[in-house]
């Protein structure tokens, strides 16, 4: 990480040196300056890639992902005269800052990176490519493996929950309704009973 704050404060200088110099220079040497200023931070970008590269290379994600940030987050307010990559900046950070995985994370942004340096390259003509950070594939396929196996069983275990509640619910309603079966049933029958008449005596009763 100390290396990507000191590659991040570079840029910071570096920012605030070419908005002293659109200060303090004339009008119509602007746009020379502005060219000055993007042939910098082209150069100044391909450092950070590397290192971010080296970075996460070494297992460092986090820190490469960090660096990326800083140097996109320095380089936007020098794109003012670049209001379309100034966007694509905005919503690429946006995008990393919400996604939950840091090796995506880092790629995404080392994505815009490409993007600005592309769009500033002094010689459009010359292929300037950087090679990607490594990927371990196993590395990967295992944690998508685990991050499946624990949310198939956050899943199973929901359901299984779900399934056992709706059976006590279930089990529940129906002794509810035997309960209140039961009952009328007494109910009627006492009530029947209470209808009923003694039967009459008989003759021989009186004997």
């Amino acid at each position: 990480m100390r290396h990507a704050r000191s590659i991040t404060a570079g840029l910071l200088v570096l920012a605030i040196a070419g908005q002293t110099a659109f200060a303090d220079q004339p009008r119509q040497d602007e746009k020379i300056d502005r060219k000055t200023t993007d042939a910098a931070l082209y150069s100044t970008l391909r450092e950070v890639i590397n290192k971010g590269a080296d970075l996460y290379n070494n297992g460092d994600m986090t820190g490469c992902y960090r660096l990326f940030e800083g140097a996109l987050m320095t380089a936007k307010p020098m794109l003012d005269h670049r209001p379309e990559l100034q966007k694509g900046i905005a919503k690429a950070l946006s995008a990393a800052d919400r996604d939950a995985v840091t090796f995506r994370r880092a790629f995404a942004l080392r994505a815009a990176l490409d993007k600005v340096r592309t769009e500033l390259n002094p010689n459009p003509k010359k292929d300037d490519k950087l090679p990607l950070p490594k990927v371990d594939d196993k590395k990967l396929a295992d944690k998508e493996k685990a991050d499946k196996e624990k949310a198939d069983k956050e899943k199973a275990d929901k359901e299984k929950a779900d399934k056992e509640k709706a059976d006590k619910e279930k089990a529940d309603k129906e002794k509810a309704d035997k309960a209140k079966a039961d009952k009328a049933k007494a109910d009627k029958e006492k009530a029947d009973k209470k209808e009923q008449l003694p039967a009459p005596k008989s003759d021989d009763d009186d004997l």
